[in-house]
């Protein structure tokens, strides 16, 4: 359309049109290649460039970007036409000083006081990991990307000027987790990649960081396109490096795929994006020996662990996530998160081998995590999840209600302070759910169950935007709902849970730890249909899956004890020869439960006293109820708060007849003797709170009294620490 104003060149259209080709092809390549340090050459070696001529040319592939119709972003045309426009403007020898080793000096003069502020704000966060210091940070970032004269700068100085402040102004909302700094950040690098050259070195750096931008979008958002969006610019980014191998960005850009993949497999479990986040991450590894490879590595793979029961899965990623924390700096903003990536882990191993102190640790690496986390930022409702999460567990293994409350708490703030439409705020729902759950079961509060119960109905109908662990979802919801069948007699809430029991089955990978959990489950919600309606069909059923959930429990595994009681309970129903085999089951139950997990040891081995009594089976009734008091010996001991201990002494307050009359029947008088005072001196110094601020107000309304209730709680408590007797074999 523009060449009828230069009739001037129509006697020699066919140079001219060889000189435009020429032109053309100058231009293309400027924009496919990022020239510096020998743009100055070219420009000078190619004149045309800087003529009218190159401007019409400009304009016109300028058109076709808008159209859709180009190959090139119509940032990366504009800049380029306004940086050669400079150049033709002001010279040459202006804009590429002799000798001068910077990209563009006339520019980065003016915004190197900015670039300095910046840096140095960014140096002391990194240093002392003090959130106050990025406000001038973040200010000095945006008024770098506002300056005027980048509108006419080199396109490969804006470009790594865009990238630099999007990548900061990302990690500041890490930090203070305010969304303008997120949208800001997004927008910048995406500009950044536009204006970067496709061939260039830095390509797939600046994808990488726009991947992890529209990943963070997605986690705060929970849009899907999002996410979608973040994995085709990270496999571009692949694929960048792959054409151009020994990329130092290669690790990075590496570990980031593997996180958004995934992503995609917590979302909708599919084993294949784990497998390929493995791959990915494994290949950063052999990359670069950066902490944050091993890092992602570690999390994949305790991930792994969770569907297969891997334990050298585990292993590994405990070893990988322990040289990580050690190896980052206690200021280091980083630090936070990775203690909470190794105490997940701790978490997963504690499930494995049943070692307290991965659950003390995991608890401690959570809680300095959410000490030193800066208070705004998006991270920390998750790391009070997690702290949740460890707390509810330590509860699991010790009966300390004070560990139940605070995992209650810590998952209503998480979800109170979360970002709206936070992508693990639907997970963390169960998670609170499932805590209130738990407590339902040791205060009786109906309305903790109940709300329990329809928040994990919300997450099982949302099979398309749920982003939380499905599977423990419709497991917990079956629980709770067999719970609540118990209080109120009713089949109906029985019915639902066997049908979610046998969906959340159908989900979990044969033999793995979940396979067990889930066949314990469905076993039990039988044995109740069983009661209720005497289908033999369901307790045939029943029996069946607590023995294969038994049997595919490894050696250690803290839900054994639980699964062997579950076993007990079922096949006392049957035959003398199941008899024998609930008699050992509660046997072994015990001696694995009196630790690893108290709670269920102080039911079960007072339901299996009670059964060995009601067949004048005195010795095996001895046995049980020994069992018996030391669990409650262990879980009283545990807690911190009177009235949590009040609790637990609820459920044993007639133990120490019921144990001192087994082992008198059983001939064995001593220990009759032992067992009654040790547990009437667990249950009265408990009861009356020794050592309590009660004490205070009786000494001075009647000192006598008080005196003489100080020397028997001394000798109770002498008689509680001398050791039982031995259970026989």
């Amino acid at each position: 359309m523009w060449m009828a104003v230069w009739p001037a060149r129509a006697a020699d259209e066919r140079g001219w049109r060889r000189r435009l080709a020429e032109l053309d092809a100058a231009i293309q390549d400027l924009l496919e290649h990022d020239l510096f340090p020998d743009a100055e050459r070219v420009l000078r070696d190619q004149p045309g460039l800087l003529s009218e001529d190159a401007d019409h040319l400009f304009d016109e592939l300028a058109a076709e970007a808008e159209r859709g119709v180009a190959q090139y972003p119509v940032e990366a045309i504009v800049q380029l036409r306004s940086f050669l426009r400079r150049c033709r403007s002001v010279g040459l020898d202006a804009v590429f000083p002799p000798d001068h080793p910077d990209i563009d000096p006339q520019v980065v003069a003016i915004i190197r006081p900015d670039m300095q502020e910046a840096d140095d704000a960014e140096a002391a966060f990194e240093r002392e990991n003090d959130a106050s210091v990025l406000t001038g940070c973040a200010a000095a970032w945006r008024r770098i990307v506002g300056e005027p004269s980048l509108d006419s700068a080199y396109p490969g100085l804006k470009a790594a000027l865009l990238n630099n402040a999007g990548a900061t102004l990302l990690r500041i909302y890490w930090a203070r987790g305010e969304m303008n700094d997120l949208r800001d950040g997004l927008d910048l690098l995406d500009t950044a990649v536009k204006l970067t050259p496709l061939s260039s070195a830095y390509g797939a750096h600046r994808l990488g960081n726009l991947g992890v931008a529209f990943r963070e979008v997605h986690l705060r958002t929970g849009d899907v396109e999002a996410l979608d969006r973040a994995t085709g610019l990270l496999r571009e980014a692949v694929r960048t490096l792959d054409s151009s191998p020994g990329s130092p960005a290669a690790s990075e850009v590496l570990s980031n795929l593997a996180l958004v993949l995934r992503d995609y497999y917590i979302r909708a479990g599919n084993p294949d994006d784990l497998a390929e986040a493995i791959i990915h991450s494994e290949r950063a590894c052999r990359e670069s020996e950066s902490i944050g490879c091993r890092v992602m590595l570690g999390d994949l793979l305790g991930q792994r662990y969770e569907t297969t029961g891997s334990h050298n899965d585990l292993t590994r990623a405990v070893e990988l996530l322990t040289e990580a924390v050690s190896a980052t700096p206690s200021a280091s903003p980083d630090r936070p998160r990775r203690l909470v990536d190794l105490a997940i882990t701790l978490l997963h191993r504690h499930a494995a081998l049943g070692n307290p102190d991965d659950l003390s640790a995991a608890v401690r690496l959570c809680s300095e995590a959410a000490q030193t986390m800066p208070p705004a930022s998006p991270d920390r409702p998750a790391c009070l999840a997690q702290w949740s999460l460890a707390c509810y567990r330590r509860y699991e293994s010790t009966g300390l209600l004070d560990d139940l409350d605070r995992a209650a708490a810590g998952l209503d703030e998480a979800i109170r302070t979360a970002q709206p439409h936070e992508f693990s705020v639907p997970g963390w729902r169960v998670n609170l759910a499932t805590v209130l759950f738990a407590r339902s079961r040791r205060t009786l509060h109906p309305a903790d169950l109940d709300r329990a119960i329809t928040l994990y109905e919300a997450a099982a109908a949302d099979a398309d935007g749920f982003s939380g662990d499905r599977f423990a979802t419709i497991n917990n919801l079956g629980n709770a709902l067999r719970d609540r069948a118990r209080k109120t007699w009713g089949t109906a809430d029985l019915d639902r849970a066997i049908e979610m029991l046998r969906a959340a089955l159908t989900i979990t990978p044969e033999g793995s730890p979940r396979h067990a959990t889930t066949l314990t489950n469905l076993g039990a919600a039988l044995r109740d249909r069983y009661a209720a309606t005497g289908s033999h069909t369901d307790l045939k059923e029943a029996l069946t899956r607590f023995r294969t959930a038994v049997e595919i429990s490894a050696d250690g595994d803290i839900d054994r004890p639980r699964r062997l009681f579950a076993l007990a309970q079922i096949a006392d129903h049957g035959s003398d020869n199941d008899h024998n085999i609930a008699i050992d089951a509660y046997r072994r139950g015990c001696a694995d439960g009196v630790l690893a997990d108290p709670e269920s040891t102080l039911t079960a081995a007072q339901e299996w006293g009670a059964w060995a009594a009601s067949r004048r089976c005195w010795p095996e009734a001895a046995d049980a109820y020994d069992a018996a008091v030391s669990a409650v010996s262990a879980l009283v001991g545990a807690q911190v708060l009177r009235e949590h201990r009040e609790n637990w002494l609820r459920d044993a307050f007639d133990l120490p007849g019921r144990a001192a009359y087994a082992s008198a029947m059983a001939h064995r008088l001593p220990a009759a003797v032992v067992a009654f005072e040790r547990t009437r001196a667990a249950i009265l110094s408990e009861s009356f709170g020794a050592g309590h601020a009660d004490l205070i107000r009786l000494d001075r309304s009647d000192p006598q009294l008080a005196a003489r209730y100080t020397r028997a709680v001394g000798h109770l408590q002498a008689v509680q620490r001398r050791p039982g007797p031995l259970a026989t074999p």
